[in-house]
């Protein structure tokens, strides 16, 4: 962890030539000098004063300001890392008072981003990409130790440590982190959600796979869900704006903040795919952003759904990118309209 932040620090410094951080200074050039590689960055006697010429990895003020800017703006979830914007001293275009883990966060996931939008390709990945196999083994062994360990002493009380806010354990549909407001939608919209509800509730399942006429179910035989189901929920909704579930947090778009954002969404679907008569199946990951969350009241059990915006991702919403490996997603490019709904399990 200490390797990891110092290297960061180290490269970080060296990008924006922070004095004391950078380590490309009149010693490293000299040090070329001595062993007579890189000509072109040795140190240069004009006049009065010593010049150093600029490497490929020298940033002008420009490009400092590019790469400060938008390491400022990052907007993550909730406990994901620090403010950045916090971080950052705009008068001396250098990153203060970071932890450990932000510069772990910044080394993982944001230095690529930040660096993709200033240099090239090949000076990108000779910096972050070193080595990728020992990171690897090393990244594999600790989250399988970490992962052990918090499973076996999933039961014993914690010292220092505050407890997991998003454990939901004793609820699997998750709990709401804000009171609840009711309200009466339109009966077209009120449909959908209902049908979504249906046609995703395992108990269904079964039914609607089933033709028509294989179905001769006994009236006893239906289960008391399929039953309550059947009869549809309440008139009235009850709306939040937050809710935990799956171990996250998820906020409307309307409640997010202006450092942290929690109304991105995912969901895993299965998708059918005919070519020349023959009929296959994949999995793909839709993304959108979460507009407003329902919790229906069928009696016997409240279901939370999640009525979000969906990108359109076969008209070039979501793209990846095989370089860093980062799923890009275009908000302005929305589609799936008739099918805004999932369940809150499913985010």
């Amino acid at each position: 962890m200490h390797v990891e932040k110092n290297v960061c620090e180290s490269l970080v410094g060296t990008l924006l030539n922070v004095p004391g951080k950078t380590k490309d200074g009149m010693n490293a050039r000299l040090d070329l000098a001595e062993l007579g590689i890189k000509l072109e960055l040795f140190a240069r006697q004009e006049e009065d004063k010593t010049t150093l010429p600029p490497a490929g990895y020298t940033l002008t003020n420009a490009e400092k300001d590019i790469f400060c800017e938008m390491l400022s703006n990052i907007r993550v979830p909730q406990g994901y890392c620090s403010n950045f914007s916090s971080l950052f001293s705009q008068k001396d275009r250098k990153l203060i008072g970071l932890k450990s883990h932000d510069y772990h966060m910044l080394m993982q996931e944001f230095l690529p981003i930040a660096i993709l939008l200033i240099m090239h390709l090949p000076i990108r990945y000779a910096i972050i990409r070193n080595r990728p196999e020992g990171c690897i083994a090393e990244e594999t062994i600790a989250k399988e130790t970490i992962e052990f360990f918090s499973e076996y002493h999933k039961t014993m009380k914690t010292i220092g440590i505050p407890p997991d806010k998003h454990v939901t354990n004793e609820n699997e549909d998750g709990k709401p982190l804000s009171a609840g407001k009711s309200s009466e939608i339109s009966r077209e919209v009120f449909q959908k959600a209902h049908l979504y509800v249906i046609q995703n509730t395992d108990e269904i399942v079964p039914y609607i796979e089933l033709r028509e006429r294989e179905l001769a179910i006994s009236k006893d035989s239906v289960s008391e869900i399929v039953r309550w189901i059947s009869y549809g929920p309440h008139a009235t909704i009850v709306k939040y704006v937050a809710y935990n579930i799956n171990r996250y947090t998820f906020r409307m778009k309307s409640n997010d903040g202006i450092v942290y954002q929690n109304s991105g969404v995912s969901v895993e679907a299965v998708d059918l795919h005919i070519s020349k008569e023959v009929a296959t199946t994949r999995k793909a990951f839709y993304y959108g952003v979460l507009q407003e969350i329902w919790v229906l009241d069928y009696r016997f059990r409240q279901i939370p759904l999640f009525k979000c915006d969906w990108v359109n991702h076969k008209a070039g919403g979501v793209k990846h990118d095989p370089n860093l490996g980062y799923t890009l997603v275009d908000l302005n490019s929305l589609g799936h309209k008739d099918d805004p709904f999932i369940l809150a399990s499913q985010a």
